[in-house]
């Protein structure tokens, strides 16, 4: 069956209303009694279980971190915030909230995400995007969420970027992407004191350019394995003094740095001036270069195949041994 534009926007709207009605029904099936935690292995076990089973509906990644004696599960979920409903050119949009537990001391914190989704993306991904319907009544209007598993990694990914650039008219100019397992979304920056990425539109494999296609499929393997980890939660992890996302962030960095002529192009396609496109692919390569040279050398070998806690971990230890803050150690390097 083929969705056209008006079927679309009806599933879309069907989503937004079911999105509201599934986080209500969350809210009410999954509550802590702080009293009534029980601080074993046991217990967490249990704690993250019921996290995963009542939340998993809408959730975009779920990441266990932190050591043994102190863990912390952090999950990203869809929400339709009523503070945030509209992004900056007034289309109504999906974002989501972190809900980040820590479990020795118990406390639960949740913070707003660095990232929308525009109404029109939600369309475009059930027009456009690998969906399977036979009818117009028979379908699970959350299929599409698989296709934002990628989102909180390569959001933030971006936005630590540009923070790190620091150049105004770079950020101007740049329409990040974010690759879904059936295309790319399609992103833009608001302006503001702070990156915040504001994703506006799907593109299906089918429609997307060779440059496109190669950027995308780079990205997926870049991430692959770490989908999860904590700088999809960055910079909330750092704000609770809880872990950092800058190890992830220098693999990505690492993975990337052989496509970044073709990343520069995908992302800066809307500049004239190619001089300056090139000049700010450069700056663009520079910093992975940089981001990709912080990681301690006795580490290196975690690039290619990480299991991305442990390395984390082993950071944090190295660091410490050395009596140097992780924070402030990564802020000296990058100056």
């Amino acid at each position: 069956m083929i969705i056209n534009e008006r079927l679309a926007n009806g599933l879309k709207n069907r989503f937004i209303l079911e999105l509201h009605d599934q986080i209500d029904i969350q809210l009410n099936e999954f509550s802590i009694d702080k009293n009534k935690v029980t601080k074993s292995r046991r217990g967490w076990d249990k704690f993250k279980k019921k996290v995963t089973n009542h939340l998993s509906k809408s959730s975009l990644t779920i990441y266990e971190g932190g050591s043994e004696r102190h863990p912390y599960l952090a999950f990203s979920g869809l929400a339709v915030d009523k503070e945030r409903e509209y992004n900056s050119w007034k289309e109504k949009c999906v974002t989501t909230v972190n809900v980040i537990t820590t479990w020795d001391p118990f406390h639960v914190e949740v913070m707003n995400s660095n990232f929308n989704i525009s109404e029109h993306a939600v369309s475009r991904l059930y027009q456009r995007g690998d969906i399977k319907v036979t009818n117009e009544t028979d379908i699970d209007i959350f299929c599409i969420v698989k296709e934002f598993y990628y989102v909180p990694i390569w959001a933030a990914f971006w936005i630590q970027t540009l923070y790190s650039l620091n150049n105004k008219e770079l950020t101007n100019n740049i329409h990040p992407v974010i690759p879904t397992p059936s295309g790319l979304l399609l992103a833009e920056v608001a302006n503001g004191e702070y990156p915040f990425i504001e994703i506006r539109t799907f593109v299906g494999d089918s429609e997307l350019n060779e440059e496109q296609m190669l950027v995308k499929k780079s990205m997926v393997k870049a991430s692959e394995e770490i989908i999860a980890c904590p700088l999809s939660f960055s910079p909330d992890v750092e704000i609770m003094g809880i872990d950092i996302a800058i190890p992830t962030l220098m693999v990505l960095s690492h993975r990337l740095k052989d496509v970044h002529r073709i990343l520069g192009n995908v992302v800066f396609y809307k500049m004239e001036d190619k001089i300056t496109q090139r000049e700010f692919t450069f700056n663009l390569l520079d910093n992975l270069i940089d981001l990709e040279k912080m990681m301690p050398k006795d580490l290196s070998a975690g690039y290619e195949h990480p299991n991305i806690r442990p390395l984390h971990l082993q950071i944090m230890k190295v660091l410490r041994k050395g009596q140097v803050h992780p924070a402030k150690y990564f802020l000296t390097k990058r100056n």
